[in-house]
């Protein structure tokens, strides 16, 4: 789970979203002309996850699926404009900013909840993918 909010982070470190929860080290800095669209599913229905995008088109397209789709089906809920980043162009970014990675768990096909790894390490997505998560690669720029 990532999150710009240090409310929020401190409300994670001390258990509000289960025991299990613990911080990897994996971070980036926020910082850049792109508004990060932040979504959660739901616990019930699903997907009890949050969902991260920098891509302007994949954020719009995810708020026309929850405006057509009912609360009481799975579905990604906008929550926030939650930090600022650089959009990646044509998969990469430019010189001078670090590219963040996502992988996806595909637990849609598999009946789970969708997971999302979001992480500037390639050993960490390399990690996941290795568990058979997808890699979707290089998603925003982090200054």
């Amino acid at each position: 789970f990532i999150t710009a909010n240090p409310v929020e982070a401190a409300a994670i470190d001390s258990g509000s979203a289960g025991r299990a929860w613990t911080r990897t080290g994996n971070t980036f800095k926020a910082g850049g002309p792109t508004p990060v669209c932040r979504f959660y599913g739901s616990q019930s229905p699903g997907p009890n996850s949050h969902f991260y995008t920098a891509a302007t088109d994949e954020c719009e397209s995810l708020k026309q699926i929850q405006a057509g789709t009912p609360g009481t089906q799975k579905r990604w809920n906008f929550e926030s404009l939650d930090f600022s980043s650089t959009a990646a162009v044509s998969g990469g970014c430019a010189s001078g900013l670090t590219p963040v990675y996502r992988a996806y768990n595909n637990g849609f096909a598999r009946g789970v909840d969708s997971n999302h790894r979001i992480t500037t390490s390639q050993s960490a997505i390399a990690e996941v993918v290795a568990r058979g998560w997808v890699n979707e690669g290089v998603v925003m720029c982090a200054p």
